[in-house]
C-alpha cells in the first residue's frame, strides 16, 4: 500500500490573504515546491485536503476555486511535482458537514480511492483543524509554523522543504524501532 503527504493548500503551498480565489495570483509558500519534490522522491503521494468556505459564504463561486486548483497542479507539473488528486469542503463553518476539517471524511476517501497506508502516512498543515483531521484520520502530523504544545502534533517545521527533512528523520527512527 503507498503512502501519502496529505496537505493544506492555502499558507501551506500556497500564499492566502484570505479566501483566496483568483488564480492568476498564485504565489507558492517559500521553500514548497523543493519540499513538495523531496517528499515525492521520498516515495510519498501528494493529496491536498482543502477547506473552502468562501464558496459556502458566497465569497466567489465553485469554479474559481476549481480554477486556482487547475492552475496550481499545472504549475506545479512544470515544476516535476505530481499532485494525485486535490480534494475540497466548499461548505461554510456553519453547514456542520462531513467534509469539513477537522472532520477526516476527505482523508478516509483519498485513502479508499488511492489504497493509501494512513498508518504511514502524514499530514501537513498550518491549523489545528488539519493536525486534529490528521490524527483522527490516523496519519502522523506535522505542523507549519511554530505551534503550542498539542498531543495531535507529531512534529512541526518552518516550510515544507524543512517538513520533507524531518519527515525522513522520523521515518529512520520509526523504521529502527520496528525492525
Amino acid at each position: 500500500m503507498p503512502k501519502a503527504i496529505f496537505l493544506d493548500r492555502d499558507n501551506t503551498i500556497i500564499k492566502d490573504d484570505g479566501y483566496f480565489h483568483d488564480p492568476n495570483a498564485i504565489v507558492f509558500m517559500p521553500r514548497a515546491v523543493e519540499g513538495l519534490l523531496k517528499l515525492q522522491h521520498d516515495g510519498f503521494l501528494l493529496v491536498v485536503i482543502t477547506n473552502q468556505s468562501g464558496i459556502g459564504r458566497g465569497y466567489f463561486p465553485e469554479s474559481d476555486t476549481i480554477a486556482v486548483n487547475q492552475k496550481m497542479t499545472d504549475l506545479l507539473r512544470e515544476q516535476g511535482v505530481r499532485l494525485e488528486k486535490i480534494y475540497y469542503c466548499p461548505h461554510a463553518l456553519e453547514d456542520d458537514c462531513a467534509c469539513r476539517k477537522p472532520k477526516p471524511f476527505l482523508i478516509l476517501k483519498a485513502a479508499q480511492e488511492f489504497g493509501i497506508d494512513l498508518a504511514k502516512s502524514f499530514f501537513i498543515g498550518d491549523h489545528m483543524k488539519d493536525m486534529d483531521a490528521g490524527r483522527a484520520a490516523g496519519t502522523a502530523t506535522l505542523f507549519l509554523g511554530s505551534p503550542d504544545k498539542s498531543p495531535s502534533i507529531d512534529l512541526a517545521a518552518r516550510d515544507l522543504e524543512e517538513a520533507a527533512e524531518k519527515i525522513a528523520d522520523y521515518e529512520k527512527i520509526h523504521s529502527r524501532v520496528q525492525a
